[in-house]
């Protein structure tokens, strides 16, 4: 099946059959909500789908059915959902209501009260975190604030103002209303409403090789240590492309893949 959330379209996600595009099921989530779902597998060895909506959390079957669902993120949610082993990490929500949830896959109907590991504040609006060695690191694009958790609590090992030369803020497409065109000033070389000083962030972390990598909008990309203590171990930009980074980067085979507004990267190491 290729899954795609369609719930700014439709209020739904829709299940389309691989090999001709058909519609095989869908399922019914609240408008506003940008999360890519992800499969999650339990402790049991069952794999679910698990969606992230305003105000719910769900998995489900093969077949689009609800096994279970819990209290979820309060607004609207961006980033995709993350998944652990056994466990779905879930971030999002709008300036001021921002949190982050974990919780235990394999459950059925409510689960709010027996499978919900954690619940904290905080977190990002637009880029997902990644799970990585036992931690969950990522970036707040408000101001541009790296930050560590303990997968397992929760529990914040630290959080670090990311510094650059200053930028004007640029405000993403999720915070238009639905329906809305925006404000203007939006294009390239545009300034949105921001949220004060700082490096903006659009893109997701990744992390390989020991390394998290977060591309910022404009200031260059950000790479820490893999560690529950703060180590910024560089900042690289590429000379002459002064486009934004929106985009998450992949990798493969050691190599890294990043996309900007002008141009496609690829960086490795050459023997």
């Amino acid at each position: 099946l290729v899954i795609v959330n369609a719930a700014i379209e439709s209020s739904k996600v829709v299940a389309l059959d691989r090999a001709d595009g058909q519609e095989k099921w869908t399922f019914g989530v609240a408008r506003r909500s940008w999360s890519t779902p992800a499969v999650v597998e339990s402790d049991g060895g069952r794999q679910e789908l698990v969606v992230s909506s305003e105000g719910r959390i769900s998995g489900l079957d093969q077949n689009g059915k609800e096994l279970w669902h819990c209290e979820g993120v309060r607004g609207y949610t961006c980033p995709s959902v993350i998944p652990g082993a056994g466990i779905a990490f879930v971030t999002g929500g709008g300036p001021g209501s921002m949190s982050r949830v974990a919780v235990r896959t394999g459950g059925t109907g409510d689960v709010s009260a027996t499978h919900v590991l954690w619940r904290e504040r905080g977190g990002a609006n637009v880029p997902t975190p990644v799970v990585y060695k036992g931690h969950l690191f990522g970036v707040n694009d408000q101001g541009g604030v790296a930050f560590c958790l303990d997968a397992k609590t929760g529990k914040s090992d630290y959080q670090q103002r990311l510094q650059a030369n200053l930028e004007p803020t640029l405000q993403p497409v999720a915070f238009q209303p639905p329906g809305g065109r925006g404000r203007r000033g939006m294009g390239r070389g545009g300034r949105g409403g921001g949220f004060g000083g700082g490096v903006s962030f659009y893109a997701s972390a990744v992390a390989a090789d020991d390394k998290i990598f977060i591309p910022s909008r404009t200031s260059g990309v950000f790479v820490l240590a893999a560690d529950p203590q703060f180590k910024l171990l560089a900042c690289n930009k590429f000379a002459g492309d002064d486009s934004r980074f929106d985009g998450t980067p992949a990798i493969s085979d050691g190599q890294i893949f990043l996309r900007s507004n002008e141009y496609l990267y690829c960086v490795a190491t050459t023997k």
